[in-house]
């Protein structure tokens, strides 16, 4: 069994080319307004420099919003909010054909924590 703390689950999306650090606040603001939860389902909003793993463009690092959420239990609603085009805060997204945003949430939730966290597993082999 392994215990771990204070570590929450996110996802990226790509910023808007309009999307400052000034206005994570505002953005967690109606994010949360979205999701409608009966406890606070985002925990921060932040920009991050980072590679496009399904693009590749040359290691060329990009600005990308990364959504924290208090619970692993938010992640799929908030994906999907964001996905579905209900969060295309001030209409800054550009939607697919689809009518859909691009989100970077691929790695399942006890991977993540494993990476995150260095996590290690060795095995008990018998010699």
């Amino acid at each position: 069994m392994l215990h771990v703390t204070d570590f929450l689950h996110y996802l990226y999306i790509p910023a808007p080319i309009s999307f400052s650090p000034h206005d994570c606040d505002g953005f967690k603001i109606y994010l949360e307004s979205q999701v409608a939860q009966h406890q606070p389902a985002i925990h921060s909003i932040r920009i991050v420099l980072r590679e496009n793993l399904y693009h590749f463009s040359g290691n060329q690092q990009n600005p990308y919003i990364k959504i924290t959420v208090t619970d692993p239990k938010f992640i799929s609603k908030v994906r999907g909010t964001i996905e579905e085009g209900r969060a295309n805060w001030k209409g800054m997204w550009q939607v697919d054909l689809k009518g859909r945003v691009e989100t970077f949430d691929m790695i399942q939730y006890v991977l993540r924590v494993m990476i995150d966290c260095k996590v290690t597993l060795l095995s008990n082999i018998d010699m």
